[in-house]
């Protein structure tokens, strides 16, 4: 399953409307139908725990981005789209998607690196004499 890891940060103009109340301050509500029309959507997220905590969408953050979640694409183009589309509204001044792996993909991968890297030499500088 594509899913990917998205953090942007807003516009000093996009802040000043979502202090001020003239934006929809429930982004979850303002960007779902455009995530749902490129076909992603955002995974519930469970931490075990007593009790255990569910995050529906998002965590808003501070430090480098103002927003960090995780999202579902069916593929690539459909997660670019949805950064272009985001970026082009013109309310964050940076975007950035990083797909992710599950623990089982990146163990697969690992075992494909493992059964491979013997056929690869690196480069490296001659010996000196």
């Amino acid at each position: 399953m594509p899913f990917y890891l998205i953090q942007y940060s807003y516009t000093s103009e996009a802040w000043r409307a979502l202090v001020t109340g003239t934006a929809e301050r429930d982004r979850h509500k303002a960007v779902e139908p455009l995530l749902k029309r490129h076909g992603g959507r955002f995974p519930l997220l469970t931490f075990e725990g007593d009790p255990p905590i569910t995050v529906m969408d998002k965590f808003a953050a501070f430090g480098g981005s103002d927003v960090i979640a995780i999202v579902y694409f069916p593929d690539n183009q459909r997660a670019a789209a949805f950064a272009m589309s985001v970026l082009a509204g013109g309310g964050v001044k940076s975007f950035t998607t990083t797909p992710l792996l599950t623990l089982e993909e990146a163990i697969k991968s690992m075992e494909m690196a493992g059964a491979a890297f013997a056929t690869y030499v690196p480069p490296k500088d001659p010996p000196k004499p």
